[in-house]
């Protein structure tokens, strides 16, 4: 039976990848709570995990799904943890992160030639790259973004499932973020 789950998610079956999706997420985020203590890094770990499996499907070599979702989630977990522990020590001797935001927004203020600089290069940004975005993907964050559509609306509408539009959202987001970068962050500590 997983032997050929894993080979129908190879072949690129949403409907084998979504019964996987429900039979262990909630065990993932049961795991992954045992590590991280936090429900959102948790869903986020876990989401992350099954976007990866998705990704590279087609490269996966898995005996056990069960198994490798668990030691994905396990990894992404420490992976997060150190993470967190190095920020935090990064922070710890420095000016206090209040302190900063403070001082990046005091430099801002609505009328101020320099953010409305960064705002119109960041808005001519982010159109250059929703448009260059595959059309399903652009479709998907646009409905989500602009019509302000939930994920069931979206999956409804579209005739695709949820976990479909999700798998959509979170690589247009990741896709943006790469892209976008340090303009992104710095709009939105001035806004």
């Amino acid at each position: 039976m997983n032997e050929i789950i894993i080979r129908r998610i190879r072949q690129g079956d949403e409907k084998a990848f979504e019964a996987v999706y429900r039979e262990y997420y909630p065990l993932l985020c049961r795991f992954g709570m045992q590590l991280l203590h936090n429900a959102e890094l948790v869903e986020e770990v876990v989401d992350d995990v099954f976007f990866a499996l998705w990704e590279r499907r087609s490269e996966i070599d898995i005996q056990s799904l069960k198994a490798y979702l668990l030691k994905a989630v396990r990894n992404k977990s420490l992976n997060e943890l150190n993470s967190l522990g190095h920020r935090q020590r990064q922070m710890t001797g420095r000016i206090d992160m209040g302190d900063r935001l403070d001082f990046i927004s005091s430099l801002f203020d609505d009328a101020h030639p320099l953010e409305q600089l960064l705002v119109r290069e960041a808005e001519e940004r982010l159109s250059q790259i929703v448009d260059s975005l595959p059309e399903e993907d652009r479709r998907v964050f646009m409905m989500q973004r602009t019509e302000g559509k939930t994920y069931a609306e979206i999956a409804m509408e579209l005739g695709i499932s949820v976990n479909t539009v999700k798998y959509h959202m979170k690589k247009t987001i990741r896709l943006l973020s790469d892209a976008m970068g340090r303009c992104l962050l710095l709009l939105l500590l001035i806004k």
